[in-house]
C-alpha cells in the first residue's frame, strides 16, 4: 500500500511543495521589507504625492495578507494510529482522530482536514498531493486510505462516536 515514511509511519502530503511553499514566503516577505518600506520613505520615485500611494499600499497589502493566510494552511506530516502528526512552520503538532472534524478530497488531489477547536488560521489543515516523476509510484497516503483510518478510529470502542460517523 504505502510504505514511504517519517520514521517508519505513511507519509500524509508532499514535503517538496511545503518546503516551496515555506521558502516562497520568506522571500515575498523579505522583498516586502525590501522594496515596500523604501517607498513608502521615498513617494517621489513614483512622482506621487504621500497620500496617493497609501490605497495602493492598503490594496497591496490585503493581497499578500490573503496570500499569507493561504500559505498558512499548507501542511505536510505522517499518520499512525492515533492521529495525524504534522509540520507547518518549525514544530511537529499532533492532532487525534478525535479532534478531526472533517476529511475532504479537492480538486488536484489534495487532501483538506478540519481540526475541531482551533482557532480559524490553525483550523485547516491542506495536504498537497506528493508529486511524482518520470512514471515512479507515489508513496504517500491516499485520501481513501486516510479516510478509512479516521472512521476507523471514530468507530472503535475507545474512540468516540461523534456525529454518527
Amino acid at each position: 500500500m504505502y510504505k514511504h515514511s517519517v520514521n517508519n509511519k505513511p507519509v500524509l502530503g508532499s514535503r517538496q511543495a511545503w518546503i516551496a511553499m515555506r521558502i516562497m514566503e520568506a522571500v515575498v516577505f523579505l522583498s516586502l521589507l525590501v522594496f515596500i518600506l523604501p517607498l513608502t520613505m521615498h513617494p517621489s520615485v513614483f512622482h506621487a504625492d504621500g497620500r496617493d500611494f497609501l490605497p495602493f499600499l492598503g490594496i497591496f497589502g490585503a493581497l499578500m495578507l490573503a496570500g499569507f493566510a493561504q500559505a498558512h494552511r499548507i501542511v505536510y506530516g505522517f499518520v499512525d494510529a492515533g492521529g495525524i502528526h504534522y509540520h507547518r512552520y518549525l514544530r511537529w503538532k499532533y492532532v487525534s482522530w478525535e479532534q478531526i472534524e472533517s476529511i475532504a478530497k479537492r480538486p488536484m488531489g489534495t487532501i483538506h482536514v478540519d481540526v475541531e477547536g482551533e482557532n480559524f488560521p490553525s483550523r485547516h489543515l491542506v495536504f498537497l498531493k506528493d508529486t511524482v516523476a518520470f512514471g515512479g509510484q507515489s508513496k504517500s497516503v491516499t485520501f481513501d486510505d486516510l479516510r478509512g483510518m479516521w472512521i476507523r478510529a471514530r468507530q472503535s470502542p475507545t474512540g468516540s462516536m461523534r456525529n454518527g460517523v
